[in-house]
């Protein structure tokens, strides 16, 4: 009991010391109101972010600067699971810098887009925290998403990729990636989601829900799939998606 306690007051403190170091709103304003982007680098190296600021490579661009920024982010939250590794919201949120980097590969593949074209925008470093970074390589370097989706064989991805690929072999849109993988292990709330996708690209909340019915749900029924429970619950799943998009409903993970 003595050595729970030891943990979980070890844990606080070291969350507490790391909060002192988040960036106040102060600088964060600062930050807004620099004139070029050398002049952000230079601000930025004066803030907690320095570690991995200064070790930017000229010339200077926004995605390098996000990279930058992404592996101070990720280091922190590997450093707290590090004393609090059973902590399941932490090792969840780690998850989401996995996906991110498994969503650009695999669009990138259904586009047909070479390793070149995908390279930049993407920043291996959390899973180089978790001895990941060569299972991502390959899948970044394979000849095609068949080959891609099949060197994450193994992984707790992989059964809902595949079964995302045979969807979309059948309805090749880019967003049944994107909208499978974040409900399959994420709950939000789809308001804060779209206000984020309105930010991004201009369209209706009409658009897309047109869009999403336009998914052949019925097709499914053709596929041949060793799992015929998917095609049950996606089935069912599928439309909840939709209404939880049009009402702005919170979306919750599914219990399993």
């Amino acid at each position: 009991m003595n050595s729970i306690l030891e943990d979980r007051t070890y844990s606080a403190v070291k969350a507490y010391a790391l909060k002192g170091t988040l960036i106040d709103q102060a600088t964060y304003t600062s930050l807004a109101e620099s004139k070029s982007i050398d002049e952000l680098i230079i601000k930025l190296k004066t803030t907690t972010y320095n570690e991995f600021i200064s070790k930017v490579d000229e010339p200077y661009t926004s995605k390098k600067i996000e990279h930058a920024v992404k592996k101070h982010v990720s280091k922190l939250h590997y450093d707290l699971m590090k004393v609090s590794p059973a902590n399941k919201i932490l090792s969840s949120y780690f998850l989401k810098y996995i996906i991110a980097n498994l969503k650009i590969v695999l669009k990138g593949k259904a586009l047909n887009k070479s390793y070149d074209e995908l390279k930049d925008y993407l920043d291996l470093y959390s899973e180089e925290l978790i001895g990941r970074r060569d299972l991502i390589t390959r899948a970044l370097t394979a000849e095609n998403i068949e080959d891609s989706i099949n060197t994450l064989n193994g992984t707790e991805f992989f059964k809902d990729i595949e079964r995302a690929m045979q969807i979309f072999k059948e309805n090749p849109k880019i967003d049944i990636f994107d909208i499978y993988l974040i409900s399959k292990y994420y709950s939000f709330k789809w308001n804060n989601i779209m206000k984020t996708a309105h930010k991004k690209a201009g369209f209706e909340d009409s658009d897309l829900i047109i869009r999403l019915k336009s998914f052949p749900i019925h097709l499914l029924n053709e596929i041949i799939l060793a799992d015929e429970e998917f095609l049950k619950t996606f089935s069912m799943d599928f439309p909840q998606i939709i209404e939880e998009i049009k009402d702005k409903k919170d979306h919750i993970i599914p219990k399993t």
